[in-house]
């Protein structure tokens, strides 16, 4: 290649920095690749100013590709992006994992009243309802959803207190099943999937994902997050009947009240095995109302997006009807072999053969 080529294609790469101007990920794309080709120095200045571009922009996408390939490029070239929403999101579900626990396991059912009725108060105050033993945990929680507040621009501050129902509503279901466990009653899988649907998240997983969402996150989105959308319903169903279906193959270690195959098998009359296929029909169901979801109301969408990415995460926790929530050990060698391991030599070959 002469001088003249090469100056020809300095010119063309430097039009195609004109022509994504108002593209945010193909500046990402075009920022990216320059180093990978050698050429970077040729562009320093538009390479700068393209940088200063994404990182001022208001960049939202419910692709996690995107989301997290701007997260690196920017932290790669010293920008700081911060990860408080992410950290928002997994203190929230340890808290939900807590709570869950509590009702299951450490509590007695009249420490699980006690706590709820404080969690339904809301008030530092309500903490001598709290029983002794759980005072930590409740001041923790009290403590958390501040700091999620305070994590919110001002003009955002009102969607904690959905954020805050969300949780309550969450609270006063899982009471529910502990009720249900005491009395050593079990419910009709009709009974069972209107709790265990809202247990499973379809209420507080649509509230909780869109908290830090920026500006697309109005009022509207909230009260559609709140009212047990479908999505929602879709998610709760593919994240409880999953985990109800793991549960029935390799039983599980903590109290729990019966599951969705117990329930299902009491109502119908039928065998475990007539009971976990139409479970599993259920699930295939989930996932065509979630997708169908995506094509109804737009205005929503970038939400379902985010409910259909979570329970892409829940199917792979439970493929196969194993437990990865519960026993995460179970998913260490498929991390491994992802993330951590080389690809061997002779599958490289099989793939180049395909």
């Amino acid at each position: 290649m002469d001088g003249r080529e090469a100056d020809q294609l300095v010119e063309e790469i430097g039009r195609m920095f004109e022509a994504c101007r108002d593209d945010v990920v193909e500046q990402m794309n075009l920022v990216d690749v320059l180093p990978r080709l050698g050429i970077d120095h040729h562009f320093e200045e538009q390479i700068n100013t393209t940088l200063r571009n994404i990182h001022s922009t208001e960049f939202y996408s419910s692709n996690l590709h995107e989301v997290t390939f701007r997260f690196r490029l920017l932290r790669q070239q010293g920008y700081w992006v911060s990860p408080g929403a992410r950290m928002m999101l997994t203190k929230k579900i340890m808290l939900i994992s807590l709570l869950d626990d509590t009702y299951d396991v450490h509590a007695t059912l009249e420490e699980a009243r006690k706590f709820n009725e404080a969690l339904q108060r809301w008030d530092k105050n309500a903490i001598s309802l709290v029983p002794e033993g759980l005072k930590r945990f409740f001041l923790s929680i009290m403590s958390n959803f501040r700091d999620f507040e305070d994590e919110l621009e001002p003009y955002e501050k009102y969607r904690n207190a959905y954020n805050i129902n969300a949780f309550q509503i969450l609270s006063n279901n899982y009471l529910q099943e502990a009720e249900w466990f005491h009395q050593k009653y079990i419910p009709s899988f009709t009974e069972h999937a209107a709790v265990s649907l809202v247990t499973g998240g379809a209420i507080e997983l649509p509230v909780s994902i869109i908290v830090g969402m920026g500006d697309i996150a109005t009022k509207d989105a909230f009260d559609w997050a709140l009212s047990c959308p479908d999505a929602g319903r879709a998610f709760g169903e593919v994240s409880r009947f999953m985990d109800d279906l793991a549960v029935s193959q390799n039983g599980r270690e903590k109290m729990d009240v019966a599951n969705a195959v117990g329930c299902y098998m009491k109502e119908h009359g039928v065998t475990s095995d007539v009971a976990e296929a139409e479970i599993s029909e259920m699930v295939e169901g989930a996932w065509k109302t979630l997708n169908q979801t995506r094509f109804e109301n737009r205005v929503f969408l970038p939400f379902v997006q985010r409910i259909a990415n979570v329970s892409m995460s829940i199917a792979l926790l439970f493929h196969g009807k194993r437990d990865g929530y519960t026993n995460s050990h179970e998913l260490k060698d498929m991390f491994e072999s992802h993330f951590v391991n080389p690809i061997p030599l002779n599958r490289l070959d099989a793939i180049e053969d395909m």
